[in-house]
């Protein structure tokens, strides 16, 4: 049953089927779950990716990355920091399909989703699960049976761009880094929406007593000169130039600071 169906014949007997469907979603949206997660999709920029408690549902404010990493020249490598469903890198992906697009996250699970996400709409993006810069993970070994060995491990994975086991030759070392990592503070998280605080994943959210203790580590464990696109709180933006070199914060199409540019020191 399709909702043009419904618009075009308001009077129209709802099947049994579907009324079960219908009536068990509108009862998950009483107890304030998602609609992307009842649903288990969520659009971002042109894809509609696949999204579910393992992850954090994309927001619009985070296509600013996006924009971001699209203006860069032909070829460029970007790869994004907490990927989580691979909304940002797939988007780039998809946008730019010249680029080498690659993702990490330090959740195994979104990883899993990105993947899957990636997939499904046929994108070439490398994905990894890493805790840290994850240039160790991009130079282990390459293969399915070294990508299961290290699924076993649970720290690390590699997943090739098109599963035949073939990888890039170079060093990790991506032109921009474009990251949404957590940023909301301890402090803010109990009074957070029901939506967020009792679906979403707190470690996709908060860091720390100032929000900023991912963002931090990402800067101190990044190479000097590595460019950087960091999403952030807009009380926080003055803090996040402190942190770079040649710090320049973009506005959202709310008009608040939300992406600040720049490289490490």
């Amino acid at each position: 049953m399709s909702r043009a169906a419904v618009i075009a014949d308001p009077g129209m007997e709802v099947p049994g089927a579907a009324a079960r469907v219908i009536g068990a979603r509108v009862r998950r949206r009483v107890m304030r779950e998602p609609v992307a997660y009842i649903l288990g999709r969520q659009a971002f920029r042109y894809l509609e990716l696949q999204v579910d408690p393992r992850v954090l549902i994309p927001r619009p404010e985070t296509e600013l990355l996006v924009e971001c990493a699209i203006e860069m020249e032909e070829g460029a490598r970007v790869h994004d920091v907490g990927t989580g469903s691979g909304a940002i890198a797939l988007a780039i992906a998809a946008e730019r399909p010249d680029m080498h697009v690659t993702g990490s996250d330090v959740s195994a699970d979104a990883v899993d989703v990105a993947v899957a996400n990636g997939d499904r709409l046929g994108l070439q993006v490398e994905f990894v699960a890493a805790s840290d810069w994850p240039a160790a993970a991009f130079a282990a070994p390459s293969g399915p049976a070294a990508a299961a060995g290290r699924r076993g491990e649970g720290d690390s994975r590699y997943v090739d761009r098109d599963s035949s086991g073939r990888r890039s030759a170079s060093a990790f070392e991506p032109d921009l880094v474009v990251a949404n990592l957590p940023y909301v503070r301890e402090d803010e998280w109990a009074r957070l929406q029901p939506e967020i605080r009792l679906y979403e994943p707190r470690s996709a959210l908060v860091s720390g007593e100032d929000g900023l203790d991912a963002i931090r580590a990402l800067v101190q464990g990044a190479p000097a000169g590595t460019q950087v696109a960091l999403e952030h709180a807009p009380a926080q933006a003055a803090e996040i130039r402190s942190l770079l070199v040649g710090g320049e914060t973009l506005l959202d199409l709310a008009g608040k600071e939300r992406v600040t540019l720049g490289s490490v020191p």
